[in-house]
């Protein structure tokens, strides 16, 4: 008879001498295809903005009417958007807005701007936002803010309409059509101003800024990067 200790050490020797199972499986041995046959891709694609296959439209809306969506889209897959309608009638894309002047690029953008577009996390050029200017008349048209100024572009028109000049030592920030269309809301030299439509007229809101570290209009550090608020004023419905 054995003992109970004997039997453990017997299991224990035969699981140490069991041979070794020769069907494991092995490593791919395979050879590596031909350059050829391989995508390559450069280093300069590799790390360029946007990359390869994002290119996607952005800031998609729709018209009044719905009859149109706009999308920004670079047809050339880089950072310069351009304005896009497509039709749903019948079905066609169309190049709504392209910036006469080649829109926001590293070179014109201002200061004010730079600190808004950081907390946006923004990164696009040529035409970063639009709005579609929603009025009970059939014309459809669309808010675009550049460098240069405020743009408004109506469908099938053959020329933007420079609505409102800017400029670099005076940049118009964080522009917003009212909901009846009427009216620009939008942030110069630290104040809040009104343009009318109608009359052509452009209006100072608040006051007291100039020459104050105070900024009227544009939600604060804290408000943009913490809590996720990036306007400083709104339109009542």
């Amino acid at each position: 008879m054995q003992s109970v200790d004997e039997n453990e050490s017997e299991n224990k020797k035969s699981k140490r001498l069991r041979p070794l199972n020769n069907n494991m499986p092995l490593t791919d041995n395979t050879t590596p295809q031909n350059v050829e046959d391989s995508i390559l891709f450069p280093v300069e694609e590799i790390v360029q903005s946007p990359l390869p296959g994002y290119v996607a439209p952005t800031s998609i809306s729709f018209s009044a009417d719905d009859s149109l969506v706009t999308y920004l889209f670079s047809p050339d897959h880089n950072l310069s958007r351009k304005v896009f309608a497509f039709d749903l009638k019948n079905g066609k894309q169309e190049l709504f807005f392209g910036p006469p002047d080649g829109g926001l690029d590293e070179s014109n953008i201002s200061a004010e701007e730079k600190l808004r577009r950081e907390r946006l996390r923004e990164r696009g050029l040529g035409v970063t936002r639009y709005e579609w200017v929603k009025t009970g008349l059939k014309k459809k048209a669309i808010m675009v803010p550049l460098p240069a100024g405020i743009y408004l572009q109506e469908l099938y028109s053959p020329k933007p309409e420079l609505k409102l000049p800017s400029s670099s030592l005076s940049p118009i920030i964080d522009p917003h059509i009212s909901p009846d269309g009427t009216m620009l809301a939008y942030i110069r030299d630290s104040e809040l101003h009104v343009l009318n439509f109608l009359l052509n007229e452009s209006k100072q809101l608040t006051h007291g800024a100039q020459g104050n570290t105070v900024t009227h209009g544009i939600a604060e550090y804290i408000a943009q990067e913490e809590m996720d608020r990036k306007n400083g004023y709104w339109w009542s419905l």
